[in-house]
C-alpha cells in the first residue's frame, strides 16, 4: 500500500466499506423476507443487523488501519496532503450517489410485481428512509470527524515545524561550539571511518577535515597509537555507554595527553550508528599534576628530613610530629609521642601554663600566628631543652588546629650566652687597649668610641661621639680623606694602612694609621664601618729618621766616582749608586729592557755568564772571582780590564769586597783607570824611546862625554816620570846624587 497519503487511503477504505455495507443490506433485506414470514422479525432483525454492523466494523476497521500507518510518515506528509482532502470530498460525493442510485434502485424493485404484502412494503419503505438516515448521520460524524482530525493535524504540524525550527537551531549551535571549542570534537561511524572534524582536530592533527572525512584513524597516527584508539572506540560500542579514556599522541606540537571522552551516536530509531567524541588536551594539567605530585614528595621528603620539629596540635594532643621533633626530646619514635602524651607532658613546669595560653589563643583565633616563642621543653631522659616555637592556626579536617616549627635552640643560647661574654671582653679590651677602637654611620659620623681616643687625641669617648674623624685633622688633610671616604662608601669595600695626620686637643700633631671594614644589616643595606686607629708618631719620626739616614748615606755613594753595585749572596743586585746608572745610560743602555739588565733586580753573575764578544773572557773571569769572593775562597778580587767605545778607548778595575752583613753579599766597585792606562802606555813608549835611544847614546858614549851626560839627564827625567807615576825609578842614578853633593 502507498505510505504518500496515508490518511486519505484510510477514509477511502472506510467509506467504501461503508457503502459496499449499505448496499449490502438493501439487497439483503428481500433475502431475509424469503426466508422470514413474519415481518416484525424480519424488519427488527435487519435493521439492528445491518447498522450495527456497519457501525462496529467501521469503527474497528478505521482503528485497525489507523495502527497500520506509519506515524512518521504521517508526521511527514501532513502539510501535503491538500490533495487528500479533494479525494475525501471527492469519495463523500461519490457515496451520495451511490446512496441516490441505491434509493432508486429500491423503488424500481418496489415497483415490481412482487407479491409482497403491505407490511412488508411499509417495512422496506421504513427500513430505506431509516438507512438514509443513518448514512446521513455517518457522513454527518465523518465530516466532523474529518475536521477534527484535520485540526489535530494542523496542530501536530505546527508542532512539528517548531520541533524542527529548534532543532535546526540547536544543531546551529551544536556546530557554532564545535567550530568555536578549543576542545577536538569529532564522530566516527561504525567502521571508525571520520564523520566529523572540527577546527580544533584540525588544529590538533595538522590536517584539514576534507582531507580526514571518511578515513579513520592509521592515517592521523602511528600504527600502535590507531591500533589504541580503534581498541577504545570498540570498547565503547561494546558497552554502549560513554566512557573517558586517557590518550598520548603524536599531534603537530609534539607529544600531547588528551582526555577522550567518547560515546554511542544514535539515530532517530534508537540505533546506534557511530560514535562521538570530546578530546581536551590536559598536557599541561598532567604536567601540573605531576609537578604538584613531585612537590608533595619533595616537602613530604623535605618534612621528614628536616632539621627542624614540625608538629600539628589539636585538643592539646600532638596529631602529626615529624622524626626530627622526636629526636630534639631524645624519642626514638614518633608514634610513642602521639599516642600516649599530650603537650603539657613535654614542656616544664615554669613554662607549662603560658604554653597552653598561647595554644587556646591560636585556637580560639584571638592571634592568628606565633613566632620566636621560647621555653624550655622537657627531654625525655629529663634534661631541660631550650627551644623556639613558631604556630600558625588552621582547620584541620574541620576543626582548628595549631602547625609550626619546634626549634632547638640549646646550641644556639649556648653561642648568645658566649657571644654576650664575648662582648663584655670586647668592651673591656677595647677600653683599655691603647689603639682607639671606634664605629661610625654611614655618613662617618662616629656611633661609637673606646677609651683610647684620649690617649692619642686627647678627648673623651663622649667628645667625639657624633663627629667625624675629619674634624681632627687639618683641613688639607681632612679635604684629601673626604674624598677617600666618598670612594670606599661607594665601593662598600674594607680598607687598611690609611696613614691620616691628625690634631691632638693640645694642638700637637700625631700620625694615625687607620683600618676599617663595612657594616651591613641582614639586608646587605650598608650601615656604616668600624675600625681601629693606631698612634704611629714614634714610627713615623723613626722612619724619618731612617730615610734621612739613608739619605745621607745615599749622597755618599753618588758622590764616589767609582761605579759601585752590591749584591746578595746570590749573585742578584740589591743596590747601586749613580755613576753605575750614568755609566749605563752613557753606553746606549738608556731605555727599555737593556737598561734593566745591568739594574737592581738582575743577577750580575747571570749576566756575565751570558756575555758574548771580545769582553766575554773577562767577564766570565769577573764572575769567577766575584763567585769565590761570595764563597770566602779568596778576600778580595781584584780585575783590570778594557771596555773601548766607538769614540775612544778605556780602561777599567772592578774591585769585589765581601759586605760584612748578615747577607754576606758583595760590593762591586767599577773604576775608571784609562787615564793610568794612558800614562802607562806613554811611560811604556817613553821607555822603548829611551831604549832605543840608550843604545844609540852608549854607541856615542864612548865618544862623547858630553853626551853621556845627556844621557844621565833623560835617565833622570824618565825617573821623575815614574815616580810621578808611583813607581820606582828604572835607572839607578844614587851615585849622581852622591857626585852632587860632594861636589
Amino acid at each position: 500500500m502507498s505510505r504518500r497519503y496515508p490518511r486519505a487511503e484510510i477514509i477511502c477504505v472506510v467509506l467504501t466499506y461503508a457503502l459496499c455495507a449499505a448496499l449490502w443490506i438493501f439487497f439483503s433485506d428481500r433475502l431475509l423476507s424469503w426466508l422470514i414470514d413474519e415481518p416484525n422479525k424480519i424488519a427488527f432483525i435487519s435493521i439492528v443487523k445491518g447498522w450495527l454492523f456497519v457501525i462496529v466494523t467501521s469503527l474497528l476497521l478505521f482503528q485497525l488501519m489507523h495502527r497500520l500507518m506509519d506515524p512518521k510518515a504521517i508526521a511527514e506528509n501532513t502539510d501535503k496532503n491538500h490533495f487528500g482532502t479533494g479525494l475525501h470530498w471527492t469519495l463523500l460525493i461519490v457515496a451520495v450517489l451511490l446512496l441516490g442510485f441505491a434509493y432508486s434502485q429500491y423503488r424500481s424493485f418496489d415497483n415490481q410485481q412482487l407479491q409482497l404484502s403491505r407490511i412488508q412494503s411499509a417495512a422496506t419503505h421504513d427500513t430505506a428512509w431509516l438507512g438514509l438516515f443513518v448514512l446521513m448521520t455517518i457522513f454527518t460524524v465523518g465530516v466532523v470527524f474529518y475536521l477534527f482530525r484535520q485540526r489535530q493535524r494542523l496542530a501536530e504540524s505546527q508542532t512539528i515545524q517548531r520541533a524542527q525550527a529548534e532543532r535546526l537551531k540547536a544543531l546551529g549551535l551544536l556546530a557554532a561550539i564545535a567550530d568555536s571549542s578549543n576542545d577536538a570534537i569529532f564522530a566516527k561511524d561504525l567502521e571508525g571511518r571520520y564523520t566529523l572534524f572540527n577546527p580544533a582536530s584540525e588544529r590538533f592533527t595538522g590536517k584539514k577535515a576534507v582531507d580526514v572525512l571518511g578515513l579513520d584513524d592509521t592515517v592521523l597516527f602511528s600504527p600502535e597509537q590507531a591500533e589504541m584508539l580503534i581498541a577504545n572506540d570498540r570498547a565503547v560500542l561494546e558497552e554502549g555507554r560513554t566512557v573517558t579514556y586517557h590518550e598520548e599522541l603524536d599531534v603537530s606540537n609534539g607529544k600531547r595527553t588528551f582526555l577522550a571522552t567518547k560515546g554511542p551516536l544514535f539515530d532517530n530509531d534508537n540505533n546506534v550508528i557511530g560514535i562521538f567524541g570530546i578530546s581536551r588536551d590536559i598536557s599541561e594539567l598532567k604536567q601540573a599534576e605531576q609537578s604538584l605530585r613531585d612537590s608533595e614528595e619533595r616537602f613530604r621528603a623535605l618534612v621528614e628530613q628536616s632539621l627542624a620539629g614540625i608538629y600539628i596540635i589539636q585538643d592539646y594532643r600532638f596529631l602529626y610530629i615529624n622524626p626530627a621533633f622526636a629526636s630534639i626530646l631524645g624519642y626514638d619514635s614518633t608514634r610513642y609521642i602521639i599516642e600516649t602524651m599530650t603537650v603539657g607532658d613535654l614542656i616544664s613546669p615554669e613554662y607549662r601554663e603560658e604554653v597552653m595560653v598561647n595554644i587556646a589563643r591560636l585556637v580560639g583565633g584571638s592571634v592568628s600566628s606565633i613566632s620566636n616563642y621560647r621555653f624550655t621543653a622537657l627531654r625525655r631522659d629529663g634534661s631541660p631543652a631550650y627551644i623556639e616555637a613558631h604556630g600558625s592556626a588552621f582547620d584541620y579536617q574541620g576543626r582548628p588546629a595549631v602547625i609550626g616549627l619546634f626549634l632547638d635552640i640549646s646550641a644556639r643560647k649556648a653561642a648568645e650566652d658566649a657571644l654576650r661574654e664575648s662582648e663584655r671582653r670586647f668592651y673591656d679590651i677595647a677600653n683599655v687597649s691603647a689603639d682607639w677602637i671606634w664605629e661610625t654611620d654611614v655618613y662617618g659620623r662616629l656611633t661609637y668610641s673606646s677609651g683610647g681616643v684620649l690617649e692619642m687625641l686627647g678627648y673623651t669617648s663622649e667628645e667625639v661621639l657624633g663627629k667625624t674623624p675629619f674634624d681632627f685633622m687639618p683641613s688639607d688633610e681632612a679635604d684629601k680623606l673626604r674624598e677617600w671616604f666618598v670612594d670606599i662608601r661607594a665601593h662598600r669595600k674594607s680598607f687598611r694602612n690609611i696613614e691620616n695626620i691628625c690634631r691632638k686637643k693640645d694642638g700637637h700633631l700625631r700620625y694615625i694609621l687607620s683600618h676599617g671594614t663595612p657594616i651591613f644589616d641582614d639586608n646587605g643595606r650598608l650601615l656604616g664601618f668600624r675600625g681601629l686607629d693606631q698612634d704611629i708618631t714614634e714610627r713615623k719620626q723613626a722612619e724619618l729618621a731612617v730615610r734621612q739616614s739613608e739619605a745621607f748615606k745615599r749622597a755618599i755613594l753618588d758622590s764616589v766616582n767609582a761605579h759601585i753595585a752590591v749584591l746578595d749572596k746570590l749573585g742578584i743586585v740589591v743596590a747601586v749608586n749613580q755613576p753605575w746608572r750614568r755609566f749605563a745610560k752613557d753606553n746606549g743602555l738608556a731605555s727599555g729592557e737593556a737598561f734593566n739588565s745591568v739594574d737592581v733586580g738582575v743577577n750580575y753573575l747571570e749576566v756575565c755568564q751570558r756575555s758574548i764578544g771580545p769582553s766575554s773572557e773577562g767577564a766570565m773571569t769577573a764572575r769567577d772571582g766575584i763567585l769565590a769572593v761570595l764563597e770566602g775562597r779568596v778576600p778580595v778580587f781584584y780585575l783590570e780590564y778594557a771596555c773601548h767605545s766607538p769614540e775612544q778607548q778605556r780602561w777599567f778595575m772592578m774591585t769585589a769586597t765581601p759586605l760584612e752583613t748578615d747577607e754576606h753579599g758583595v760590593v762591586i766597585a767599577h773604576t775608571d783607570i784609562t787615564a793610568r792606562k794612558a800614562v802607562e802606555e806613554t811611560l811604556r813608549r817613553q821607555t822603548e824611546e829611551l831604549e832605543d835611544r840608550n843604545q844609540e847614546l852608549e854607541r856615542f858614549n864612548r865618544a862623547t862625554v858630553g853626551r853621556e851626560l845627556d844621557m844621565i839627564a833623560l835617565k833622570q827625567k824618565i825617573n821623575q816620570l815614574s815616580q810621578q807615576l808611583g813607581q820606582s825609578p828604572p835607572y839607578p842614578l844614587a851615585f849622581l846624587d852622591n857626585s852632587q853633593q860632594e861636589t
